[in-house]
This record gives C-alpha cells, structure tokens and sequence, in this order.
C-alpha cells in the first residue's frame, strides 16, 4: 500500500498518476493536513483489509463527459457498517441495515409470489386457450361434417325427386299414349258406317279413306270457310258456316253493303235473311239464284248425312259408271232426293271428289272442285271452286281459311 496524498497534493493531479486504471480521486476524498492512505484496485481484483482499517467504495465518474466507461461498472451499493467495516452511503446502525435487508428479502419474496402467481395465471390461461382451441378445431371438424352429410343428403334428395319426376312422366306419358290408343280404337269402332256393301257405296267409302282417315273424316260438327267470290265479274267477301246436318248459312257482300242466305236440305229451300240473322224475316230466292247459292256452298254434305247421319231414311247411292269431265273419266255416284238430283264425280285416281252437279226443274248447275289442302284436324279439304249455271261460269271461289268442328256461331 503506497501512501499518495502528498505527491498528488504537490504535484496538484488529482488524477494519481501510477494507480492502476489511471482512476479519478474526487475532492474531498483526502484531507491536506494528515496523511492519508489510499490505494486503488480495479474492480474485481482482491485486496486485504485489516481490522483498523476503513474502506469506503466509490462511484466511478468519468473524467469529462464522453468518456467511455471502464468495462464493467457495478450499481451503487447503499452503505452500511458491519463488523468494524464502513460501506460508503449505507446506515451505520446494523439493525437498521438488518431491517433493510429483511424488507428487501420481504419485497423480493413478494415479487416472487407475484411472479409465482403470474406465471400460474399464465399457465391456466395457457391451458384454457389451448383447451377453447382444440374445441374449436374440434367444433369445425364437426360443422363440417354435418355440412357435407347435410350436402349429401340434400344431393340423395334431389336425385331421388329428379327420377321419381322421370318415372312418373314416363307413367303418364305410357298411359296417355294408351289412352290415345284406346280412344283411337275405340274412335274407329264407334265409326258408324251405314252403307251396305255395294259399288256405288265403296266408291264413297274409298273417298272418306283419303281425305281422311275415316275416324277423323266421320267426327264432324260444323266448318267454317272464308274468301273471296267472283260472282257475275264482281269480287266479293265471302263467310259460310256449315252444319253437319246438311244446312249451310252464306253472307256475301262487303261491310257496307252484305247479304246473308240460308241454304237448307235438298228438300229444304233457300232463303235470304233480311235482318243477316238466322231468327229474321226470310225471303225466298227464285230458282236459278237458289241453284247457284247451293252449288257455291254445297260439297258432300247429302253422302255425309246417308254415311255417318243418324239413321233417317234416306235415298240410296247409285253407281252410274265412268263418265269423262274435262277430259278426265270420273266415277259417277248419284243421288234423287225429293225434286233434286245430285251427282258426285270422284277420281278414280286419287279418289278425291272432283266435281258436284246438281239439275233442280230445268236449271243445271256443276261446281268444280280442286287444290285440296289439309286443314288443322288433319282432314283434306278444296280450297278453288268454279260454278258454272247451264253451261256457263257465273263464279269463281277463293277459300283461303278452313276450320272444322269449333262451335261456329252464324253471323
């Protein structure tokens, strides 16, 4: 130990020049009248310290500011006296010392608790997000799967309800398609044919073969026809409702100016209908008018009524043979009701009807059929038709919409 007040007192350093560390005295720390000894050690070394001895530790501060600090610098210590040895900044009294330390072991056991219980807490926390978590995951696992069962199950339904929809449209569709056979079959059984067999009547029967077929041919009820008519050079509009029974009712005439005809049965005259209505006043027509108006709207309504009709005696056919019209040979079929005679020429080609000549007192009149089409229920029907009046053509037909069996109401 090296006694250096004096030399740095002379010297007027108070840095101590030789001291290990080159450390700073502070003023203050020596006194100029007694000799002090001082020696300095770094920290960490060791040094011995006898029983009259008196050591007093000391923050370190740098020199000027900026300086960097030694190494390793400890906190200050508080300072206490123990056992003859004086701790700078510490209390003298060792139960206050005592006391102090039992308080800073209390504060630091009460730390520990703290943190003791902090960290439980936190391991339960721990324990309980971990447990929340795997339910969760858990919990989704299984809204999952209920999901895709729940899907599943919804896809089983549809495809269950899509072919439950099939079959039962197949059903329906088999039975209809029964249904229509039976009707079909029993449509042909209920054709009510009522000619015996005979030439003249095949000839009929071959005629209702073609245009129809017969089940269809045989369900009539009304027809409608509208045109226009060339009657005597002059074009007209042109309105007929005919009947099933054999009656027909004619409007001829445009908006302004019209005229309406009621045209019965062979046996049945023909009128015109002063108020255009079917209850009105009528007027009966001179013979030669009649005549051109039966065979303007007439077609096959007598073979109809003895083929199909409701069993009222009626004329047989007659089968006249072949007879040429217009160059063709036609088969003749011809009819006598009351003062009248009809007579049907069919092509013995096509079978259609060709032409219908009807001879009434001494007037003759001939309607020529031809364009035949098929109307909506699938029936053929003529769409032109000439007239001609003892030999001379006095109107020309233009049929341009054709509709049976719809409940026609005239006018």
């Amino acid at each position: 130990m090296r006694k250096r007040g004096d030399n740095n007192r002379e010297n007027g350093d108070a840095r101590g020049e030789g001291k290990p560390g080159g450390g700073f005295i502070p003023d203050g720390f020596y006194s100029e009248d007694e000799e002090t000894e001082i020696e300095f050690a770094d920290y960490g070394d060791e040094i011995e310290i006898g029983e009259d001895e008196e050591v007093e530790f000391v923050e370190w501060h740098p020199p000027f500011p900026g300086f960097p600090p030694p190494p390793a610098v400890l906190p200050p210590v508080p300072s206490r006296s123990f056992g003859g040895v004086k701790y700078a900044g510490g209390p003298a009294d060792p139960d206050k010392g005592e006391k102090s330390n039992g308080e800073g072991k209390a504060e630091n056991g009460n730390r520990h608790a703290l943190k003791s219980v902090m960290a439980m807490q936190a391991e339960a926390m721990e324990r309980i997000g971990k447990s929340q978590s795997n339910k969760i995951k858990g919990g989704r696992a299984v809204s999952a799967l209920v999901l895709f069962f729940k899907c599943l199950c919804n896809a089983a339904l549809l495809c269950v309800f899509i072919a439950g929809c099939y079959f039962i449209i197949e059903y329906y569709r088999e039975k209809m398609i029964e249904s229509s056979e039976e009707t079909l079959l029993a449509d042909k059984e209920e054709v009510k044919w009522r000619l015996e067999d005979s030439k003249a009547n095949r000839v009929v029967r071959r005629y209702y073969d073609v245009v129809g077929p017969i089940e269809k041919s045989a369900k009539y009820s009304d027809m409608l026809l509208k045109g226009e008519v060339d009657l005597n050079g002059k074009d007209e509009d042109f309105y007929c409702i005919k009947r099933s029974n054999g009656r027909s009712y004619l409007r001829i005439g445009s908006e302004k100016k019209q005229r309406a005809y009621f045209i019965g049965r062979p046996s049945e005259n023909v009128s015109r209908l002063s108020d255009m209505k079917v209850s009105g006043r009528k007027t009966s027509l001179p013979a030669r008018e009649s005549i051109v108006l039966r065979a303007l709207s007439g077609f096959d309504e007598p073979i109809f009524t003895r083929a199909f009709g409701d069993g009222k005696a009626l004329g047989e056919f007659v089968y006249d043979g072949y007879e040429s019209l217009d160059g063709v040979k036609m088969e003749v079929v011809s009819i006598r009701e009351s003062q009248m005679l009809l007579r049907y020429f069919f092509n013995p080609i096509t079978g259609d009807l060709s032409a219908l000549y009807i001879k009434e007192g001494a007037n003759e009149a001939i309607a020529k059929f031809s364009d035949y089409r098929v109307c909506e229920d699938g029936v053929r029907y003529p769409h032109k038709k000439t007239v001609e009046l003892n030999g001379k053509r006095v109107a020309e037909l233009d049929i341009t919409l054709a509709m049976r069996n719809r409940g026609f109401v005239f006018p």
